[in-house]
């Protein structure tokens, strides 16, 4: 009985959690829809959200406190303009934290429509999104004047989505442009005097060949990277002159569409992490979706998915991940609706397939890919059949992305897990195909 009841909470737990492994879900005191996580050092750290949540840490993220709510603001993003003072942007307005988000005050307003906000000190920022070009302010937000609009013709559509500054005068931004009749052309622009002209640096060749970069971020004084929501990175070696496109190469293939990328963190030009959402079907009264984290370390060339979950939820109109950032080059934090997890080995390299959640777990016959595994759950051992020759060897993985045991497979095989604890494994089968397939390991 025990154990009948050990299998069917584990298989609850796999239907809900399987591919969480690399990623550690933590559990806060309060729960909401998370927008925007940034570090002020190694140790202390805030998140902010919709309905004016504020999360704090002092941990390097392993636990959050709830520190308040601000009334009548939905936050989407915030920085730290020094050791004391946090500006934070929602609903139209900035906000103002001198004590490390336990008090807020309204300073002043963002121009209408704006989606991100960024200052460079107290009275110089920039505002973008949905207001036809890029903002500025010299005093603190009281007044925005605009210091770019798209020079060429028949655009019918302009924004800029996202702002980095390497110094007090040099920064780029990016954004997208819809001309008529076209279609979608990506931008980056680039100025050297504080933002108050820009010019641009890049421009997608073709329409939809970079259609809409929503993050940039610059490493040093020669490397700046993009990325578009459709995963495609934009990058140049040197500070700007020639720009490179490396396009999405799908892991996976077919299990992308509607996927769009919604926040990237580049520890350098090669290691990058990007968090993924899409919401395409109705689950009842509300809606269904996927959120992934994944992961490149070689440029883009080739991807993993670090974690993958499919969610339905209620609120339709809600971000399923929305931001993550890294505190040193091993520990990161990534935020969602009702989500933050923490990562303590750059999100682990374990390449997590779609197919993988949708693979039972039960007594199986032959399967499709002619390998029998049986009992599952298993008190200890496993016995495993092939019945063809596109496997030759198997190894096997915790949760957590940490393999366990490799061995070369036979026609019979026996895999022997009594020394380890009760629960989830993922074994993953390889040689001419690849094969996933999730076993419960049951206390005796």
């Amino acid at each position: 009985m025990k154990s009948k009841f050990i299998y069917l909470s584990l298989l609850l737990f796999a239907l809900s959690v399987i591919c969480k492994g690399q990623w550690t879900e933590i559990d806060p005191d309060t729960l909401g829809v998370f927008k925007a996580v940034k570090f002020n050092n190694q140790t202390d750290g805030l998140i902010l959200g919709r309905d004016g949540v504020v999360m704090k840490t002092t941990n390097q993220g392993e636990s959050w406190k709830h520190l308040r709510n601000v009334l009548n603001v939905d936050f989407f993003d915030f920085q730290f303009l020094n050791d004391t003072m946090i500006y934070a942007y929602g609903s139209d307005k900035i906000y103002m934290s001198a004590d490390f988000g336990d008090s807020w005050t309204e300073k002043s307003s963002l121009p209408s429509g704006a989606q991100f906000a960024y200052f460079l000190d107290p009275e110089t920022g920039f505002a973008g999104g949905n207001i036809s070009g890029l903002c500025r302010t010299n005093n603190g937000g009281s007044t925005w004047s605009i210091v770019w609009i798209y020079p060429g013709e028949n655009v019918s559509y302009s924004e800029q989505n996202d702002i980095d500054f390497i110094n007090d005068s040099v920064g780029f931004a990016c954004g997208r442009t819809w001309k008529s009749g076209v279609g979608g052309f990506g931008n980056i622009i680039k100025t050297v005097d504080r933002g108050i002209t820009w010019s641009i640096a890049f421009e997608s060749s073709t329409a939809y060949q970079v259609t809409h970069p929503i993050n940039i971020q610059i490493l040093n004084d020669l490397f700046v990277i993009a990325i578009d929501d459709d995963f495609d990175l934009i990058r140049t070696e040197n500070f700007g002159e020639t720009w490179s496109v490396v396009s999405f190469v799908e892991p996976d293939p077919g299990t992308w569409y509607g996927m769009t990328a919604t926040s990237m963190y580049s520890l350098n030009l090669d290691t990058i992490l990007v968090s993924a959402e899409t919401t395409v079907w109705l689950v009842k009264s509300g809606c269904g979706g996927k959120r992934k984290i994944l992961r490149t370390t070689n440029g883009g060339q080739n991807w993993i998915v670090q974690f993958l979950e499919v969610v339905d939820f209620q609120d339709c109109g809600t971000s399923l991940m929305s931001d993550l950032t890294f505190i040193n080059d091993t520990v990161g934090i990534s935020i969602g609706n009702n989500l933050i997890m923490r990562s303590t080995n750059l999100g682990g390299d374990f390449h997590i397939p779609d197919t993988i959640i949708f693979k039972g777990i039960e007594n199986h016959s032959w399967t499709q890919s002619g390998i029998k595994i049986f009992p599952n759950p298993t008190s200890g051992n496993l016995m495993v059949e092939i019945n063809n020759g596109e496997y030759s060897a198997l190894d096997v993985y915790t949760l957590s992305g940490k393999k366990i045991k490799t061995l070369q497979l036979n026609k019979i095989n026996t895999i022997d897990l009594t020394t380890y604890p009760a629960g989830l494994y993922i074994l993953r089968f390889s040689g001419k195909k690849i094969y996933y397939h999730r076993i419960i390991r049951t206390e005796q």
